[in-house]
């Protein structure tokens, strides 16, 4: 059976209230061997919604709590994927979706929100199942469309462990659409 958590990391965190985007962890797994939820679905914006029949990855990015109202709608542009300095995708947005994304609370009493994939050959899923270290950026927005935050997650392997390097949000856009910002 297939382990479908590629990895998983996450880094204690000082949690203090305020309008920082605090990133504290980054799970990356292949859903074909999970048990189907429509609620998580919920949590997961489509980059792409063609099936090339490769599979696809879920990509959740776990932030600090700080929200007076976590469970918000959330909105993704702008968003790159790199495995091993190599470039998966580069997609600012899909405006084939139609269903809206909401941010969850983990078990852990995080917010995260996803962001899934699906792959366009076997050569860039094997890219990313045996890569060493990995890099997703972009824009995400809570609560409404104007309140973009930047984002960077890499992760790395360091002694057969993953681990996170780097998390990383940017306040660039202040008052700025997400729906205007493209790569």
């Amino acid at each position: 059976m297939l382990n479908t958590t590629l990895f998983s990391v996450s880094i204690p965190v000082n949690n203090t209230p305020s309008e920082s985007l605090i990133l504290s962890g980054c799970r990356v797994g292949v859903p074909e061997d999970q048990t189907y939820s429509e609620l998580d679905e919920l949590n997961y914006y489509a980059l792409n919604n063609n099936d090339f029949e490769w599979g696809s990855v879920n990509i959740e990015i776990c932030c600090e709590n700080n929200f007076l109202k976590p469970y918000s709608d959330f909105y993704i542009s702008c968003v790159s994927i790199r495995a091993d300095s190599k470039i998966l995708c580069k997609i600012s947005r899909n405006t084939s979706i139609k269903q809206q994304n909401y941010a969850k609370v983990t078990k852990e009493g995080k917010i995260a929100f996803g962001i899934s994939y699906y792959f366009s050959s076997m050569a860039e899923r094997n890219l990313l199942l045996h890569c060493h270290t990995f890099c997703i950026e972009g824009f995400v927005a809570f609560k409404k469309k104007t309140n973009v935050y930047g984002f960077m997650c890499r992760v790395g392997q360091s002694e057969g462990e993953w681990i996170m390097e780097e998390g990383n949000t940017y306040r660039i856009y202040h008052n700025q659409n997400i729906d205007h910002l493209c790569h």
